[in-house]
């Protein structure tokens, strides 16, 4: 049984120092997940009154374990290819990507914490829509644009960039 034990424990150690280079990205990785998830977790909780939900907490469990997967594979991809840099530049450009995404979420969901306190909620409101490309929506010349394209519309349905949510 020890044997077995520390074949796995050599395997688990073999493998992070494998991915050494990416330990900064995962760290950043888990930091903007986790605070997306606190997010959520108290946006839904003061907007909506929900408790805390299992199945919220595995599907951003299950996102972050996607997404680290994705990351470790690009790695060894890129390595194997004899291009070390280019695969960390890659994983580079798919966290700042993740950094926008949860980003834009995570103000959305500070949108809805601070909804009673017009100031701090403005102030959100407006770096969400700045940074959401909501801000497109208000500008006449690109409405039809907009208004055109199937995956703004999406958005519209859920009342955000509403003059009445400004």
């Amino acid at each position: 049984m020890n044997e077995i034990k520390t074949f796995i424990v050599s395997a688990v150690v073999s493998i992070l120092g494998y991915l050494a280079p990416v330990e900064g990205v995962m760290q950043s990785l888990l930091a903007i997940l986790l605070l997306n998830f606190l997010c959520g977790a108290l946006a839904g909780y003061v907007s909506a009154g929900e408790s805390f939900s299992w199945r919220k907490a595995t599907a951003a469990i299950g996102i972050g374990a996607l997404i680290s997967f994705f990351i470790c594979c690009l790695y060894f991809i890129g390595e194997r290819q004899g291009s070390r840099e280019g695969s960390l530049f890659c994983i580079s450009c798919v966290m700042y990507l993740c950094d926008y995404v949860f980003g834009v979420n995570i103000l959305r969901n500070l949108c809805l914490i601070f909804k009673r306190q017009p100031a701090t909620y403005k102030l959100f409101r407006y770096l969400y829509l700045l940074l959401s490309a909501e801000i497109v929506k208000r500008l006449p010349a690109l409405s039809d644009i907009v208004k055109a394209d199937k995956t703004f519309s999406d958005m519209e349905e859920d009342g955000a960039g509403t003059k009445e949510n400004i």
